[in-house]
């Protein structure tokens, strides 16, 4: 995120942070699926990252507008 402020090409890293998002919740299960996590951890990691998942929906949403 932060190289997107640096850069003119805002689209693509804010797609490519999504991206990465996306794969980092698909981690968090199956980390818990294979017990590397406890429930309690993977819920609380699953609601940081649902988090950042709506502030760079919010920050893709407001590219398209501009």
């Amino acid at each position: 995120l932060y190289k997107a402020t640096k850069t003119s090409k805002v689209k693509n890293i804010l797609a490519e942070a999504d991206f990465l998002l996306f794969k980092l919740k698909l981690y968090n299960r199956m980390c818990v699926k294979l017990k590397l996590l406890s429930f309690n951890q993977f819920e609380y990691l699953a609601v940081m990252l649902n988090e950042l998942g709506k502030m760079l929906g919010g920050w893709q949403s407001k590219l398209k507008e501009s």
